[in-house]
């Protein structure tokens, strides 16, 4: 189970730290009223804090993909020569998961930055190890007046090795 974590999701907000919880936790905090995203580790940190030296496993390879139409941003994605394991749409765009049989820390780079970040014209910023995304099934609310299911728009049952990921 990936660690779920909530955040002052507002542009305005006073901290954008991200703090653990756990799932009833957050979705008290996620409201309009309050504000917090709600997010998960793509990888495996344990019960350690999120970071590179704590990491247990490569779970999936993960990109964040917000930049033109959603129709171009999924068109893109089915059109993919290896099918994401997990598709979660957001209000901007889309989140893409491939799952991982043997994924390693020191080949996260070149899989995530090298290959499906140029590949999908993902955010460059949303690519390292550490990385959480939103969970389907909570409020995106950096505008909380407009808020927007996050939803799981794709779910596709594979699994694939760092060879069929490039490397």
């Amino acid at each position: 189970m990936a660690a779920v974590y909530r955040m002052d999701d507002r542009p305005d907000a006073p901290s954008k730290a991200a703090i653990r919880c756990s799932i009833d936790e957050a979705r008290a905090w996620n409201t309009p009223e309050r504000g917090f995203g709600v997010f998960q580790t793509v990888n495996d940190f344990g019960d350690g804090p999120r970071r590179k030296d704590h990491l247990v496993r490569i779970r999936a390879w993960a990109v964040d993909i917000d930049d033109g139409t959603k129709t171009e941003m999924h068109a893109k994605l089915h059109a993919s020569p290896l099918v994401p394991s997990l598709i979660v749409e957001t209000k901007r765009g889309f989140q893409a998961y491939w799952c991982a049989r043997d994924g390693v820390a020191e080949h996260w780079n070149a899989i995530v930055l090298e290959r499906l970040v140029p590949y999908f014209g993902a955010d460059r910023n949303a690519r390292d190890l550490c990385r959480i995304l939103r969970v389907p099934g909570f409020l995106h609310l950096k505008d909380p007046a407009a808020p927007f299911a996050v939803r799981a728009a794709w779910r596709h049952h594979v699994s694939y090795t760092e060879r069929q990921m490039g490397l």
